[in-house]
Order: C-alpha cells, then structure tokens, then sequence
C-alpha cells in the first residue's frame, strides 16, 4: 500500500500557495484602501465643490469588497476540503467493503 505522506506534502504545497495568494489579496486591497483614502484627501482639495461623506464611501466600499472577496475564498476552501473528504470517505468505504468481500470468498469472515 502507498505511503500517505504524498497526499499531506501535497496538501501542504496547496495551502502555501494558497496562503501566498491570499496574502497577494490582502496587499492590493490594503493598497486600495490606503490608496481611496488618499484620493479623498486629495479630491477635497483640488476640487471646492467635492463634498465627500464621513464614511468615506469609497473607502467602505473597497472594505466590503475586500471582506467579501475573503469570505469567498474562505467558504469555496471548505467547500473543496469538504468534498476530498467526502471522496476519501467514500474510497476508504469501498475498499472495506472489497476487503470483506474477500475475507467471505477465503472462509475467513467477521
């Protein structure tokens, strides 16, 4: 029987890429975010009649954008573990059942 160390080396290169890609995500949305509040700043004093919010809108934006973005990623993550698990679950399932099947044909059964 093959050795499980491949499968967890594997998923370990996944979730490092994965990570690495996540934290490509929170730097351009960081940079975003720095970024609106920038030009909000920057709006207000080249334009007299620019009359941003409090909240600064575009700012909240980026940040719902950036909360959302996450959670998505987050959600189809456990969605993908979810069915390796599942697969898994079903092939370890299979393989019992073939192996009773054989313990009955040798006369050995439980």
């Amino acid at each position: 029987m093959g050795s499980s160390n491949p499968p967890i080396e594997m998923n370990s290169k996944m979730q490092q890429k994965d990570e690495k890609n996540l934290n490509q995500l929170h730097l351009v949305f960081g940079l975003l975010f720095i970024g609106s509040i920038f030009l909000s700043r920057q709006a207000q004093k080249l334009l007299p009649t620019w009359n941003d919010p409090e909240i600064h809108l575009l700012s909240l934006a980026i940040a719902f954008l950036w909360l959302g973005t996450i959670f998505h990623r987050k959600v189809k993550a456990l969605d993908d573990r979810c069915k390796v698990l599942k697969d898994r679950l079903e092939r370890a399932e299979a393989k019992i059942d073939w192996l009773e099947r054989e313990d009955v044909k040798k006369g050995k059964g439980f």
